[in-house]
């Protein structure tokens, strides 16, 4: 499956800066797209059933509509604005004309087609929006997919955008809204009608920087909200691209949320999914699932290193959690490398002290000769079985650098790499382990969550925001009232916890069994 694109650069939202390569808005997955519609007003201007019947017919231009793409042409390379607006679409790389929920629509096939509507200055967004669209996507899909989303095309998530959670358990709509340095956000999910039919969906924010400000509704109904982030302390971002497809740069990320099987997809679009290999198993991990690895024969080999080469700046982020706070050797958590003098990277904790400080992450590169190495050991100690967050940057014009926690470690400056290239493009790739002598070595005894390796410099206050989308879970308030909160996320065993703080916790009395809720 290719990853399709409907692209709309230039347009802008307030408060939110815009980068030189961050204008665009993107279309991405395998899905029928028909009766788009931007509103430039919040959720109360009109009830669900209104919105619902309005795109039964041209839909008004006085109530702040700013675009509508009624995708009804059915033929020739353009895709117009009833909006009255001008924002009219360019088809680029062959999406096609099929018949849609009324009249045409438009399918892409999740490879490299879109349609792009130029550069228009009226879609300046204001606190509260809404967004209204018709869908027809394929059941259970394997990777997160951007729906629509309005954001900076390079860093950190800034701004907002309704994905599908592709490979979580019912495939809900995520809706994710963040701030100017994206170090905090409202991310709230909803349960979706997970089948192949045509569903209406409205998204809408009213502006108040709190979750309960976020609204969505399908087929007319107003979904249940699940929160997952509640800390948005700034308003929306301005000037930003207007983007539905794959985020932030990323070459490869693996939330590791399947929660079942032997894949780990990717949710970069980039098709680099992971295979379970020697039977890691799916846990509970520090945001969804995780996966862990018994430190004897297990990994995720995606084949190949991701794109990545040393003269391209490379970033990696990933949570971890060991089993055991001592070690007598190796903890491999990332690797690319082949046997005998071939080009190598690796994240791993030091586990005998040969090279850093005994039970501390370092981060090396080496050449393809393996006469020059890079190497930069974190001064954190892992001391303990909790979860941890590490970055570790490779700036192929200054420096290896190393974050743990969301805190800067440590650097070393990168050598001239004379002796050899450092291409591992083609490399077997894998989590978990390593392939430094020709087969799997150096196993992880541990668990690994949410990997992202991007081809660029995350900076420090982008390192701060990926630490803080998963340094806590969401828990519910305890100082209003509640006296008891059994959220049944257990999934196994014969207790239900009690989140109110108050200890009721309950036993499971006769068999009732676990499920999806």
């Amino acid at each position: 499956m290719k990853n399709s694109k409907l692209q709309i650069p230039n347009h802008k939202q307030t408060p939110m800066t815009e980068t030189a390569n961050s204008k665009r808005f993107w279309l991405f997955g395998f899905w029928i797209l028909n009766l788009f519609v931007i509103w430039n007003l919040g959720f109360v201007i009109f009830t669900p059933n209104e919105a619902y019947a309005a795109l039964i017919s041209k839909p008004p231009t006085n109530l702040g509509l700013v675009g509508y793409w009624s995708m009804n042409e059915g033929t020739g390379t353009v895709a117009g604005d009833g909006s009255g607006n001008g924002n009219r679409g360019i088809l680029t790389g062959g999406p096609t004309w099929v018949d849609g929920k009324r009249g045409k629509a438009i399918n892409f096939d999740g490879g490299d087609d879109y349609v792009n509507a130029g550069s228009a200055g009226n879609f300046e967004r204001t606190n509260s929006f809404t967004v209204s669209l018709w869908i027809k996507r394929n059941p259970n899909p394997t990777v997160t997919e951007a729906v629509v989303a309005k954001e900076v095309g390079s860093g950190t998530f800034q701004g907002w955008g309704l994905l599908i959670l592709g490979g979580a358990a019912n495939d809900p709509y995520r809706i994710n809204i963040a701030n100017t340095s994206g170090t905090n956000n409202l991310l709230v999910e909803y349960p979706r009608t997970n089948d192949s039919g045509w569903h209406h969906v409205v998204f809408t924010y009213n502006g108040t920087s709190v979750a309960s400000g976020v609204f969505l509704y399908e087929d007319g109904i107003s979904k249940t909200q699940t929160i997952i982030a509640d800390t948005l302390s700034a308003s929306i971002l301005t000037a930003t691209n207007f983007q539905i497809g794959a985020r932030d740069g990323a070459a490869s990320y693996w939330s590791m949320n399947e929660g079942a099987g032997t894949i780990a997809g990717d949710g970069s679009g980039n098709g680099n999914r992971g295979t379970l290999t020697g039977g890691p198993t799916w846990v509970d991990g520090k945001r969804g699932k995780a996966l862990s690895f018994d430190g004897s024969n297990d990994y995720v080999n995606s084949n190949f290193a991701p794109n990545l080469s040393a003269t391209d700046d490379i970033s990696f982020s990933f949570w971890f959690k060991v089993k055991s706070a001592t070690h007598t050797a190796d903890q491999e958590f990332i690797g690319a490398d082949s046997a005998g003098d071939n080009p190598q990277f690796a994240i791993e904790i030091d586990g005998d002290g040969s090279i850093c400080t005994d039970e501390s992450v370092l981060f090396f590169m080496r050449d393809d000769n393996s006469a020059s190495s890079d190497i930069v050991c974190s001064t954190f100690v892992v001391t303990d079985t909790n979860w941890h967050h590490v970055v570790a940057i490779h700036d192929v014009s200054s420096n290896l650098q190393i974050y743990i926690d969301g805190i800067f470690r440590n650097s070393t400056a990168v050598t001239a790499n004379s002796n050899g290239s450092r291409n591992f493009s083609g490399y077997p790739f894998f989590l978990g382990a390593n392939n430094s002598i020709g087969t799997a070595n150096q196993f992880c005894d541990c668990s690994i969550d949410e990997v992202r390796i991007y081809n660029r410099v995350l900076s420090a206050s982008e390192v701060s925001a990926l630490y803080n989308s998963g340094a806590a879970k969401f828990a519910p308030p305890t100082d209003k009232g509640l006296v008891g909160y059994w959220s049944m996320n257990e999934g196994a065993g014969t207790i239900a916890g009690d989140g109110s703080g108050n200890g009721n916790r309950g036993t499971l009395t006769g068999g009732p069994t676990w499920v999806d809720g």
